[in-house]
């Protein structure tokens, strides 16, 4: 941001901001915001509207503020912010504002909803349990002859009379702003039969202001309608062909269409069209001083799943794409954004063998998320540190780490149970030549996780792996005889055989061949022949033989 948009104090670019938004100027408020990101984000000001600007433009400043914060993903600063924009406008009976801060927290109701009561995506909200987007809807319908009464620009009128429309026309500005919110709210919460009043009222909401805002959301809203009905190749085809309509003259809204055109392909596997997407807006916001648009699209490149595509970056293009986003995010806070970014990071980083550069980098990250709800961040930023130690050979570290890893993996329905990741990292660290009393201290702490039969049969399996690897043979037959009878518990005799032939193996090594015959003849009552563990286990036994 260092040349095109000046660096204003902030009352000037405050004022800037109003000026701008109130003349639908998407462009130059989203440049605003990218340099407000940049040199003014600092949360123990947001308060403090009288150091920031005048009085006449506080509501643009909650408003700015709001804005950065929540693309930002500074969840805490984007709803006090709303929270403190809608008490400071109820005190100047500031009506549109009133509106638009409200419109706001009912966004953050329904993500409140989402997240801490829904427990599941099936779940339907009640009225009683979004208070403020079900009275919010029925004030919107409330105002239905207001919102329809078309543009309110160029209608100049003198002294009251003129004052009088102005405030007219700033409310049903508010009000559009709080329809689009609150059906977006509604639709959240799963509550359709509430959100069809608004979706009509939305779809006929007339396009003479020609507002870019109006006919942005009225295309997103009906892709999302789509979307919601399982039909994505068609919302990703609305959002296509209204990017082709709006061409280059609308810079903000073709970057919202890509985005939205790269979740969709996400969504379908076509990683392919995602990335050319994400890398479209990465263009059009470097030419545009628009970094904040920069980063989130290198944000949102981490969700790719590029396995098969077809032109899948390399590993070291996305390494060069997630540092330059770093470079470009100069200034902007420690938030989800940038720790996306930092992960996406560290991730490349890994997967170059660039261990010494991703084992502090991932670290750091799970540091930070793990004060946060996204549990699948601090999960894949804490298990690359640990592997990252572990490829570096600090044990003692690695599993420090894989101990938060599985603590961390007790809080949420993890893809891998806190046990098995302390069992897996005890033998990873063990093949890595850690010392036994670190992978027995793993072992004792998986077996405070053990969770049912399956998962101590597991452990004592994990046992006999690493007792065979310190050449005690006694400890192995103790510890496969235990894993084989749970295994059977739980009907599993291919894992009771696989367990056993452990076993076989011990006793082979140490040419115990009374041993290793009575262990394949378990074996062969568990499997048949043509088990491909039957042949690894006889082959074993005919070394014991011959020796």
């Amino acid at each position: 941001m260092d040349e095109g948009v000046n660096h204003p104090q902030l009352p000037e670019l405050v004022s800037a901001y109003a000026a701008a938004t109130n003349a639908d100027d998407s462009l130059l408020a989203r440049q605003l915001e990218t340099v407000f990101a940049h040199h003014f984000y600092n949360p123990q000001l947001f308060g403090d509207p009288a150091a920031a600007c005048d009085e006449r433009n506080v509501g643009s400043f909650f408003r700015l503020v709001r804005q950065v914060a929540e693309a930002l993903g500074d969840e805490r600063s984007a709803h006090d912010a709303a929270m403190n924009w809608m008490v400071w406008a109820s005190d100047k009976e500031d009506v549109a504002e009133y509106w638009r801060a409200r419109a706001r927290l009912a966004s953050d109701e329904a993500e409140r909803y989402v997240n801490f009561i829904a427990y599941g995506p099936s779940s339907i909200a009640a009225e009683s349990e979004i208070p403020l987007i079900s009275r919010m809807k029925r004030e919107i319908a409330s105002y239905r002859d207001l919102i329809f009464s078309g543009d309110c620009r160029g209608q100049e009128q003198p002294g009251e009379a003129e004052e009088r429309t102005h405030r007219r026309c700033a409310k049903r500005s508010a009000l559009i702003d709080a329809l689009f919110r609150v059906e977006r709210a509604l639709m959240r919460v799963r509550r359709s039969d509430l959100a069809e009043e608004l979706q009509q009222m939305i779809r006929k909401l007339p396009n003479e202001d020609n507002s870019e805002h109006i006919v942005l959301e009225k295309t997103l809203m009906e892709a999302a309608f789509l979307h919601r009905e399982g039909k994505v190749v068609q919302a990703a085809r609305m959002c296509a062909s209204q990017l082709n309509t709006v061409g280059e003259q609308s810079v903000v809204s073709g970057i919202l269409l890509r985005r939205n055109l790269a979740v969709y392909s996400i969504e379908t596997g076509n990683a392919d069209t995602a990335f050319r997407m994400l890398s479209n807006n990465i263009v059009v916001a470097d030419a545009h001083q628009l970094d904040l648009d920069h980063v989130l699209a290198v944000r949102d490149m981490g969700g790719i799943d590029f396995e098969g595509a077809q032109a899948a970056p390399s590993d070291e293009e996305l390494l060069a794409i997630a540092r330059r986003a770093h470079d470009v995010a100069w200034g902007f806070p420690e938030c989800d954004v940038t720790m996306e970014v930092a992960l996406l990071t560290a991730t490349e980083l890994f997967a170059i063998g660039d261990y010494e550069a991703a084992q502090p980098l991932s670290e750091r990250v799970a540091s930070w998320s793990e004060n946060t709800s996204n549990y699948q961040r601090t999960d894949t930023a804490c298990a690359i540190a640990a592997a990252s130690a572990l490829e570096l050979a600090d044990m003692q570290h690695s599993a420090v780490l894989y101990d938060a890893l599985a603590d961390l993996r007790s809080q949420y329905a993890a893809s891998e149970s806190p046990a098995e990741t302390l069992m897996n990292a005890a033998m990873e660290l063990s093949n890595a030549g850690a010392e036994s009393a670190i992978t027995a201290t793993m072992m004792e702490r998986s077996r405070e996780f053990v969770a049912d039969t399956w998962e101590s049969a597991k452990w004592h399996e994990a046992m006999a792996l690493l007792r065979w690897a310190d050449w005690d043979d006694e400890g192995v037959y103790g510890y496969a005889n235990s894993a084989a009878g749970l295994f059977l518990d739980v009907h599993a005799p291919s894992d009771a055989a696989r367990v056993l032939s452990v076993a076989v193996r011990a006793a082979a090594g140490s040419h115990d061949v009374a041993a290793a015959e009575s262990y394949a003849a378990r074996i062969d009552e568990l499997i048949a022949p043509s088990h491909p563990l039957h042949d690894e286990v006889h082959a074993l036994l005919a070394e014991a033989r011959a020796q």
